[in-house]
């Protein structure tokens, strides 16, 4: 009786930290039309998220045809992939830069 108490008390924990970070998780909408040249992106559009973690670092992701990439290296050391097959290049030149996207990923983290 008491294991599945505990159990049930884990579970309910487990679920309403879910659900509140959940509710809590800021997104934004970005695309090619909505930031012209500093969309640095193959992909027409995503959806761009932070997520803090206990030790102070913020990871920036970006989330397109149902899947995430880690914008910035806290992100991709966290386990996510790397943005490299949906990165754009510029033309000529080498790809485009990143910092725009970190800024306002980093700007859903406050």
């Amino acid at each position: 009786m008491k294991m599945k108490r505990l159990f049930a008390l884990l579970s309910l924990s487990v679920l309403s930290s879910l659900a509140a970070c959940s509710s809590t998780a800021k997104t934004r909408e970005i695309s090619a039309a909505s930031m012209g040249a500093d969309y640095p992106f193959t992909v027409p559009s995503g959806e761009l998220r932070c997520e803090k973690r206990g030790s102070g670092g913020e990871l920036v992701i970006f989330r397109s045809g149902g899947k995430d990439y880690g914008v910035n290296g806290t992100a991709q050391s966290s386990g996510y992939p790397a943005i490299d097959p949906i990165w754009k290049s510029a033309v000529p030149g080498p790809k485009v830069q990143v910092g725009t996207v970190i800024k306002l990923g980093r700007d859903l983290c406050q």
